[in-house]
């Protein structure tokens, strides 16, 4: 597995538009959180207002679809990869790994057991396993619970009252 790619490489570009856009301000606190708890503020972000003067390019391509986020390796600017709408951390999450930021999550035992299946081995060898034999013959036997004793009279279960 190769190293993951340092954080200060990721560069995280968030579309919006200012005051008025209930899903702007939840992705923005989504994408701001993600960044300071996974990259502790390592990645580079900026925010762009598509309403701002000078920013009409942007307003053009995403003046339907805000908030929009622009999540790019420095070193490859080719290749953006892009959320929009409503997005969560987990999300942000998925398509950073993409970029092979990140150490990739690990696949379940179903996962791996079915790539092996593909490639035509077995998903464990016999080495993997660890035999161990129980000889239960001498366990104790289940004995049943004794049986409750008869209802007891409260008044002779307290001694002095009446």
């Amino acid at each position: 597995m190769p190293p993951p790619i340092p954080w200060n490489f990721l560069r995280l570009t968030f579309f919006t538009k200012k005051g008025g856009c209930s899903l702007c301000s939840t992705a923005a606190i989504n994408t701001v959180g993600w960044r300071l708890v996974e990259t502790q503020n390592t990645a580079q972000y900026n925010e762009v207002d598509i309403f701002a003067p000078g920013n009409e390019k942007w307003h053009d391509a995403y003046v339907f679809d805000v908030p929009v986020l622009h999540i790019e390796n420095e070193k490859e600017p080719s290749k953006i990869l892009k959320l929009m709408h409503r997005f969560t951390g987990s999300d942000i999450d998925a398509k950073v790994r993409e970029l092979g930021f990140g150490y990739p999550i690990p696949k379940t035992f179903k996962e791996e057991r079915e790539e092996a299946r593909l490639r035509g081995e077995s998903a464990f060898k016999e080495e993997d396993y660890h035999v161990i034999s129980v000889d239960s013959s001498n366990w104790p036997k289940e004995s049943k619970p004794a049986a409750p004793s008869a209802a007891k009279d409260p008044k002779k279960d307290h001694q002095g009252s009446k």
